[in-house]
């Protein structure tokens, strides 16, 4: 019973106590950083490509309809939808081949919330696999208002 009222165990529970402290902080910083990483390390990547697609959809004055070649080398492109307003509506104007268009079904009114906002980035969960998507704002030289979305898995991360 002595032990239990000395200094030494005093001590003891205190420094065991500052270091569970410590280490759960550290562990909950490490953890919040790898999490982070994890959801936006493609990013920059999304980025690139979209700048690409600028060039390829720039090269005619209205992007209405696309040329073989601007076909071509969107096909390059994994997971890339192209959603334009024609008629008020978010009409899904060309898509990858092997995407499912389900995944980013939206109302008007969030095309017309994607429409006012310059860029951003999202994470969609799907039942089969997390999405990153990076959407912009896209306007012809004729002047016809879209919005550009491109995808890439995030494999086994979860939001």
């Amino acid at each position: 019973m002595r032990f239990f009222r000395s200094v030494r165990f005093r001590l003891t529970c205190w420094y065991s106590a500052v270091l569970a402290v410590v280490l759960v902080a550290f562990g909950a910083l490490v953890y919040g950083v790898v999490r982070y990483q994890s959801l936006h390390h493609h990013d920059d990547s999304l980025r690139a490509a979209g700048g690409y697609v600028k060039e390829i959809l720039g090269r005619q004055p209205d992007c209405a309809t696309l040329t073989p070649d601007q076909i071509a080398d969107l096909g390059r492109l994994d997971r890339l939808v192209l959603v334009h307003e024609l008629a008020g509506h978010g009409q899904i104007f060309y898509r990858s081949p092997d995407f499912d268009t389900t995944v980013l079904e939206r109302s008007e009114a969030e095309f017309k919330q994607l429409l006012s906002q310059p860029e951003s980035f999202q994470t969609v969960e799907t039942p089969s696999r997390a999405l990153r998507v990076y959407s912009f704002r896209y306007v012809s030289r004729a002047g016809r208002q879209g919005v550009v979305r491109i995808m890439d898995s995030l494999g086994n991360v979860r939001e």
